[in-house]
């Protein structure tokens, strides 16, 4: 998850501990929560932040000049569509509304482990 832009949770990391000590044969580790405490003492660059919903980050990307840019940019692509060889020109009937709700993944208000120098989980 962390590789696509997702911060690993606590959840995530011991099971990542636990996959590795699998591999090396440890059958006896079992990344408690004590562990997990202890993980974070041994890594001090490593900090627990709180999740923020992604509505609340994108607030501030909504400014006039944001939106002017997404639509001078949206017919720009119209355009090159238009032009490319077997290329057709958007109609109504084309363009599809996709919600990004729907690929939240249940990934807002929980923990993540972002390195310390990051103020929240979003700068991930």
């Amino acid at each position: 998850m962390g590789m696509i832009g997702y911060a690993l949770g606590p959840k995530d990391i011991r099971r990542i501990a636990m996959g590795m000590a699998r591999s090396a044969h440890n059958l006896s580790f079992k990344g408690s929560k004590h562990w997990f405490r202890n993980f974070l003492k041994r890594h001090p660059t490593l900090r627990k932040r709180i999740c923020q919903k992604f509505d609340v980050l994108r607030a501030g990307a909504m400014n006039w000049q944001e939106i002017v840019k997404y639509f001078d940019l949206l017919a720009g692509t119209f355009e090159l569509l238009k032009a490319r060889p077997n290329g057709r020109a958007l109609t109504a009937s084309r363009i599809f509304n996709l919600d990004e709700i729907g690929f939240d993944r249940g990934l807002d208000n929980r923990w993540a482990i972002v390195p310390v120098k990051l103020k929240s989980a979003r700068d991930v």
